[in-house]
């Protein structure tokens, strides 16, 4: 498969949007893609995962697309629609994805959303709340919160997602098809456009993020965060979840988790707003009313 560019990734992925406008906005030299449906003034906010794209959250757009809630999902930098980084050295980073987010959300005069985080989105959701941001709820899914350093990271992540080499900058297209089949689990096809997002990915996006964050160089310790954050936080995890370890999220010190428990869908994967959009949603639904 060769390498996708930007508008054949958008063409591909167009076929799963059926709501909402896509949008473009310029950020510190980075051309931001997102996917917009305005309803009130409350808004939830979508982040993706590490070689993904927004039109993963395909099935919540279809969801809530009618109801109360404005929805905003953004392709990060590297990402999707996005150009990539200008300055990867930093933009490429956690702190870097979520300077670009917090700006992006002052543009658009969005204030005190909710963030739906899904892995590595969700470990931005983190920075952010670890800043002071006013955000109503974060839902975290599939996120370990781990990091910035790796005195953690072998037991937040299963081996296969610390030894994959999608996890680097050099990965083959045949190594990042297959990290996606591991995200979305078991479903019974990969759409074609994810499997683009991910080989259409700025490789520099994977290798930047990834050293940085194991060297713990900056970015606040997320561990700290979710047992310090004064917010509500939901967490979701599959079972069945191939890349990251939900024993550990479920030992982890939370101060203020929804419901007390991590929320734990059987027989589901590393994107179980996917593999089981129905009680995912009416998860999602309920901590939205929750928040509100």
């Amino acid at each position: 498969m060769n390498a996708p560019g930007h508008r054949e990734v958008s063409q591909q992925a167009s076929a799963l949007r059926r709501v909402g406008e896509e949008r473009r906005a310029t950020i510190d030299g980075v051309s931001l893609r997102y996917w917009e449906v305005r309803r009130g003034p409350r808004y939830l906010i979508f982040l993706h995962g590490n070689s993904m794209c927004k039109e993963v959250f395909y099935r919540q757009f279809d969801a809530f697309s009618g109801g109360e809630w404005s929805l905003l999902a953004i392709d990060l930098p590297g990402h999707g629609g996005s150009s990539d980084a200008a300055d990867p050295a930093s933009q490429y980073t956690i702190p870097g994805y979520a300077d670009l987010v917090l700006q992006l959300l002052a543009e658009l005069e969005i204030a005190n959303p909710v963030i739906l985080g899904w892995s590595l989105g969700g470990n931005i959701a983190l920075e952010l709340a670890s800043r002071g941001t006013a955000i109503a709820g974060i839902m975290l899914v599939g996120t370990p919160p781990v990091g910035p350093g790796t005195p953690d990271f072998a037991a937040a992540f299963q081996a296969r997602a610390l030894e994959s080499p999608a996890m680097g900058a050099e990965a083959t297209d045949q190594e990042l098809v297959d990290f996606v089949q591991d995200a979305v689990g078991s479903l019974d096809s990969v759409p074609e456009c994810f499997a683009a997002a991910a080989i259409r990915t700025d490789g520099r996006a994977r290798g930047t993020m990834g050293t940085h964050w194991a060297e713990g160089t900056s970015g606040h310790d997320q561990l700290s965060v979710i047992a310090n954050w004064q917010g509500p936080i939901a967490c979701v995890m599959g079972q069945d979840d191939a890349l990251a370890r939900v024993d550990f999220v479920e030992k982890a010190d939370w101060g203020n988790l929804w419901k007390d428990e991590v929320q734990v869908l059987p027989g589901s994967s590393h994107a179980p707003f996917l593999h089981d959009p129905g009680r995912f949603n009416l998860l999602l639904r309920d901590f939205l009313e929750s928040s509100g």
